[in-house]
């Protein structure tokens, strides 16, 4: 194991507990890269409650600061927050230049000590791609609702139809059923085969897939009662 993924640990609990974190994991990523620690971090409101992903790259101290940085900017395309620890050992800390130069980019900055971490600097708000916001969330073993845009864990789903070329459209045959979501109190997944139709996708697979959440599935079986 190398010095910085001795470090992954500590920083885990770190996020999890500073930024009140549901879920946090280590190395998430795709095929661009992983992330060394990502959390989900949720901001309640009345009206509207959204899930925020934090992102951090994890270094020991003597790595260049520069480069580092850039790797921790990069996670903007993923994460909301964009986070750079380092360790510092006995009075060492991180100059003034290199705050300087992570607020430029909007980057914050994790001090790690051998009791604690500190945060020194905030990151900035980002708005990452949300194509991969769903690639780290499935990452994640998580899931957003297409109509609340809740995000939950990726278990209990029905499948509502099948990735294979089988249209809900076209027929009824199909895997899983919507009954059986509502009956079983299950979240729900689908294929849209229409949608791949139009963007001209020639696979013989469908990987347009979204998904509904048990509570937006109970809103569905209320309507199917009254008719």
């Amino acid at each position: 194991m190398s010095l910085e993924s001795e470090l992954y640990p500590k920083i885990k609990k770190y996020v999890e507990t500073h930024f009140d974190c549901r879920h946090v994991a280590m190395q998430v990523g795709t095929r661009l890269g992983k992330i060394d620690v990502v959390g989900l971090k949720d901001i309640h409101g009345d009206l509207e409650t959204r899930t925020e992903i934090i992102a951090v790259e994890v270094k020991e101290e003597g790595a260049r600061f520069l480069n580092a940085l850039g790797q921790a900017l990069a996670y903007s395309v993923y994460a909301h927050s964009c986070y750079l620890a380092v360790r510092k050992r006995g009075k060492n800390s991180f100059t003034q230049e290199e705050k300087e130069v992570a607020a430029h980019f909007g980057v914050g900055l994790l001090e790690i000590k051998s009791a604690d971490v500190a945060v020194t600097a905030t990151s900035r708000y980002f708005a990452p791609d949300d194509r991969y916001v769903m690639q780290i969330l499935k990452g994640l073993n998580y899931f957003r609702c297409s109509l609340c845009r809740g995000v939950y864990p990726r278990k209990e789903v029905t499948e509502l139809n099948s990735k294979d070329q089988i249209r809900l459209a076209d027929t009824p045959s199909y895997t899983g059923a919507l009954s059986k979501a509502i009956r079983e109190g299950r979240h729900a997944a689908y294929y849209l085969y229409d949608l791949a139709a139009q963007m001209k996708d020639k696979r013989d697979y469908v990987w347009d897939r979204r998904y509904l959440c048990r509570d937006c599935i109970s809103i569905f079986a209320s309507l199917l009662q009254k008719q």
